[in-house]
């Protein structure tokens, strides 16, 4: 399942639950295809540790206010 969330705000929690869903029921790592974050204003920190992108991400001028994660 791709993630487009070009020019939106995402708080810690709402980006949890993103990837929740993208976790499927098994609750895996994440699997995203294409991601595209252009612009977006992460509030919080951002973990996005453990997730795989299938298809590349963007993330050209988006905007952190926490801390961002992407080990594993």
């Amino acid at each position: 399942m791709d993630l487009d969330v070009r020019g939106t705000t995402v708080g810690a929690d709402l980006l949890g639950q993103i990837l929740g869903v993208l976790s499927g029921p098994s609750g895996g790592r994440p699997r995203i295809g294409s991601a595209r974050c252009d612009l977006a204003e992460f509030n919080g920190d951002a973990r996005f540790d453990g997730a795989e992108f299938i298809s590349g991400a963007l993330f050209n001028d988006a905007k952190f206010s926490g801390s961002a994660g992407f080990e594993g």
